[in-house]
């Protein structure tokens, strides 16, 4: 049967599991439609497209703002199958949101989300699991995502998400979207801590600012103490541009011009880009970065180094770096943004949702 208890967070959040290792569905779950059954001590579903297995009991706390987790027998999948993470249901499973994997090939295929009636939320294809199969969802008011672990590739181990989906129900569950046999298995449930802050979440799921979503265009401002002042290349002071996450990546980036030279940035938190570019000195979890990945001038400060959060709020987010002190202290520095002048100036940049 399932195993009730409360182990994670120093016994601060909410948790449940089902390693399905008996002969019967059993009384933990309420089996709303197709046809479901334990084969060898995993799930199984015959091929019943829609069908849906719910909790018998509504998870704790409610609303949902859950972790939730199936193992996948992808071997044993046929193409053309489409295992569900079921989230945010009701208890007779009449509404609910859910995450897809639709197998195209072999340990290859597409992963999905849904709003409740079936409308297509976001994808991402060629999507593969790992060597051990897990699909898991997060699901809260911020939050609605989806991540296949242990991915082959750098980025397949992302999360595909959308902001702003809302919370409203207490059931989670399993479902199989095509006329294929699924074979799940390790159905588990973890709370996610929710705000107010600082209070730390019980789970990670995708970069966020203490809790809230992050969309995936994001506006970076520079602004100068003096705009009229030293170290002035005309347009800095102002100067906008976005930052773009792909789906499934880790982070959020950026090809500006900045006085004249091409930089590139990458932004996210600190260990999200230490993924990519190894842990930087100076980073802490739960801050953020953003990385020069390429400098047109090493000598730009605020500019040509990798940069770390000075403050920030989060409702609405506005995550800001600096000052720095930008001045052609010698003649022939590399940084064009003060070329020819010696009066000194403090940049910022500072990350907000756009407009």
């Amino acid at each position: 049967m399932g195993n009730w208890g409360n182990w994670c967070c120093a016994g601060g959040c909410w948790t449940w599991e089902d390693l399905f290792n008996r002969v019967s569905i059993g009384s933990d779950w309420n089996d709303v439609s197709g046809i479901w059954s334990i084969v060898a001590n995993e799930l199984n579903e015959s091929g019943t497209a829609g069908a849906v297995l719910l909790m018998a009991s509504p998870a704790v706390p409610t609303p949902m703002r859950h972790l939730v987790r199936i193992y996948v027998d992808e071997p044993n999948l046929a193409v053309g199958a489409k295992p569900r993470v079921i989230v945010n249901s009701n208890a007779t499973g009449t509404t609910y949101h859910y995450a897809e994997w639709e197998k195209t090939g072999s340990n290859v295929g597409t992963l999905r989300l849904f709003a409740p009636g079936g409308a297509l939320l976001a994808e991402a294809t060629g999507r593969a699991f790992g060597s051990f199969k897990h699909f898991t969802v997060c699901f809260d008011n911020e939050i609605f995502s989806a991540s296949l672990s242990d991915a082959p590739s750098p980025d397949a181990g992302g999360w595909l998400y959308v902001c702003s989906e809302s919370a409203t129900e207490d059931y989670a569950g399993i479902g199989n979207g095509a006329a294929y046999a699924i074979t799940v298995d390790n159905f588990d449930i973890e709370e996610k801590r929710e705000k107010p802050w600082p209070a730390l979440p019980c789970l990670a799921c995708i970069c966020t600012c203490k809790g809230t979503c992050l969309p995936h265009t994001l506006l970076a401002t520079i602004t100068l103490s003096n705009p009229s002042g030293g170290c002035n290349y005309a347009g800095l002071h102002g100067q906008t541009f976005n930052l773009v996450q792909a789906q499934m990546a880790e982070y959020w980036s950026a090809s500006p011009t900045i006085c004249g030279l091409a930089f590139s940035y990458d932004f996210g938190c600190t260990e999200r880009i230490a993924n990519v570019h190894g842990y930087p000195a100076g980073g802490t979890p739960g801050d953020f970065i953003l990385w020069t990945a390429s400098r047109g001038s090493e000598d730009c400060p605020g500019l040509g180094q990798p940069l770390y959060e000075y403050s920030k709020v989060c409702d609405p987010p506005s995550i800001v770096f600096g000052p720095y002190t930008i001045e052609e202290e010698h003649p022939g520095d590399l940084c064009a943004c003060c070329e020819g002048q010696v009066e000194s100036n403090l940049l910022w940049i500072t990350v907000t949702l756009p407009p």
